[in-house]
């Protein structure tokens, strides 16, 4: 069975209340536009980290800034607009993961919109807008 490591010391991945947790999260998204928040949600539950709030302007906002990356095969911020959101994460890998700065430090509760995208090259393109009223690190250290 996986494992992780958290501040409070050693934690199974798996357990039951991991699995309903889960469960809980993936039945909760029906939209096909809450996709991407439920994959950001799963990866911060795996690590222990409350889940993070879909807000549908954010939403739209973070559509567009992955698709336009994934379209010019992109890998940086493309400037503009944030949509208003305070913070803009950008990433991409060849996984079909989410990859974004301020993914792990958004504190649980925060409003974002989150979106993946294929690009021609292959790799996926991901925009996390963050609304948040603190102060967000862009990495754990």
């Amino acid at each position: 069975m996986a494992s992780y490591r958290y501040a409070g010391g050693r934690r199974r991945c798996g357990s039951q209340r991991s699995k309903l947790a889960l469960a809980f999260l993936i039945c909760c998204s029906t939209a096909k536009s809450e996709d991407a928040t439920t994959l950001v949600n799963m990866q911060r539950h795996r690590v222990g980290l409350g889940p993070l709030v879909f807000d549908e302007h954010l939403q739209a906002g973070a559509e567009a800034k992955a698709k336009k990356a994934a379209d010019l095969t992109y890998k940086g911020h493309l400037g503009g607009s944030y949509y208003g959101a305070t913070y803009e994460g950008i990433g991409y890998d060849k996984r079909n993961i989410f990859r974004s700065c301020y993914l792990y430090t958004a504190k649980a509760g925060s409003k974002v919109g989150a979106a993946i995208v294929k690009g021609k090259d292959g790799f996926f393109y991901c925009c996390l807008l963050v609304k948040s009223k603190t102060r967000l690190q862009p990495h754990p250290r």
